[in-house]
Parts: structure tokens; C-alpha cells; sequence
């Protein structure tokens, strides 16, 4: 008799949940469509075809049209930048390994989002077992970067997803990592991998090894904290 009604409990939990999933993906797909692309492709290209690094959204005009996504240089809002953008075949596969490796393991295995490190962010975020738990990809980091936007809200991040598997969906993980390299601030107004290397170690960005690379991949998560003319002994 117990073991029938233990069966009766688990059947029910199972359909629960299957519900909820079922309501939870229908909410996803009308939320989806609601978004407009075109945004991001434009940022993208803009990014990746320019000296522009960022592009920020006119909040006080909104996101009616492309025009609203106006390209603002970076000096004007923090002062000077060096940036230069270099190809993915100009990286030296010790900095690309790096990152890939820090940033995000299964990069070219997921669709733009990692499921798994993403429960796991969420379940940080609930419990606070771990601090500094990131749940970002790479892809996502993309979509923060050429954006601007870091709002702290579920609302941007369940927008960033979103854009993130449609952006992984239009183009390879070549040209999105290549993004991701040139995107990124590495501390001291330095923009990208390729100025980083000229500044920092005095090398293109073919040159640098593992050492190099490791010393940037920590400025990508603390500018500051890792940077090796500040703080050479916590780099």
C-alpha cells in the first residue's frame, strides 16, 4: 500500500513538473518573438567591422528604430581608450585556450548558453554556497559587451540568453570568440586582446604564451586587482 502511494506522489511530482516545463517554454517562445534581432546584428557587425568597441542604447529615445543604437566613441564616456582589432588567426592559440578555459569550458559544445553552469548560478544565487559565481558564456559576454547594457535584473539576463542562442544561431564560434577577444577590457582604458598585448608585454597578438595569457585572463575578471603595473604581486 505505501509503496503504491509513494508511486501515485512520484507520478504526480513528474507531472508537475512536466507543466510547469511545458507552461515555462511556451513563455520563453512568445517572450522570444516579441524581441527584435535586428539589434543585435547590427551591434555585431558595427563591433566587428569598426574601431567603435561599444555601442550604447539611447535610453532617452528608446529602441524604436536602429537609429536609437547610436555609436558613441568610448573616450567620451571614460576617457582615453587604446583598442585595436585584430583577426582570430592573428591570436596566438595559448590566449584563445585561455579563455576559452576561464570563461567558458564547453564554449564549443553549447548553443550560446550553458545549461548546467547556469543552474548552478542560479542555485549560488539562491544559496550562496560560492561567491563570484559566474553563468555567463563566452556568446553572453559578447552580448554584454557590444551592448553596454549591465543592468542587474532577471529581465536583461533572460534578454541576453535569448540573444545569445540567436546570435550563435547566424554566426560561427570563430567570429563570435574572435568578438570576444576584441570586446573585452583589460584594464588601464585597454580595449582587446590586441592592444593589451602591444601594452602589456610589448608583442602582437600571435606572440603571447601561456604566461601572457594568463595574466590577461585574470584582468578580464578584476581590471584592476590583476593588473601587473598595480599590482604585479596579485597578478
Amino acid at each position: 500500500m505505501e509503496k503504491r502511494k509513494i508511486k501515485r506522489i512520484a507520478i504526480a511530482i513528474l507531472l508537475g513538473i512536466a507543466i510547469i516545463l511545458v507552461f515555462a517554454l511556451s513563455f520563453l517562445a512568445i517572450y522570444s518573438s516579441t524581441l527584435d534581432y535586428s539589434f543585435d546584428e547590427a551591434l555585431f557587425f558595427a563591433a566587428k567591422s569598426s574601431n567603435v568597441t561599444k555601442l550604447y542604447y539611447d535610453k532617452e529615445n528608446g529602441a524604436k528604430s536602429l537609429e536609437t543604437y547610436v555609436p558613441e566613441l568610448y573616450e567620451e564616456i571614460y576617457g582615453v581608450t587604446r583598442k585595436e582589432w585584430v583577426l582570430y588567426s592573428e591570436i596566438s592559440e595559448s590566449l584563445k585556450n585561455a579563455f576559452v578555459s576561464m570563461e567558458d569550458r564547453r564554449f564549443f559544445e553549447h548553443s550560446g548558453v550553458d545549461l548546467k553552469r547556469t543552474f548552478g548560478a542560479v542555485l549560488n544565487y539562491a544559496l550562496k554556497f560560492r561567491s563570484g559565481f559566474g553563468g555567463s558564456t563566452i556568446t553572453q559576454q559578447v552580448v554584454k559587451n557590444i551592448s553596454g547594457d549591465n543592468e542587474r535584473s532577471a529581465r536583461r539576463k533572460l534578454n541576453e540568453i535569448l540573444r545569445s542562442i540567436n546570435i550563435e544561431k547566424k554566426h560561427s564560434k570563430t567570429e563570435i570568440l574572435e568578438t570576444y577577444m576584441n570586446t573585452v577590457e583589460l584594464g588601464d582604458g585597454i580595449i582587446g586582446v590586441g592592444e593589451a598585448a602591444e601594452y602589456y608585454f610589448g608583442k602582437k597578438a600571435s606572440e603571447l604564451d601561456y604566461i601572457d595569457a594568463a595574466t590577461l585572463v585574470g584582468m578580464a575578471n578584476a581590471p584592476t586587482k590583476y593588473n601587473p603595473y598595480k599590482n604585479p604581486e596579485a597578478c
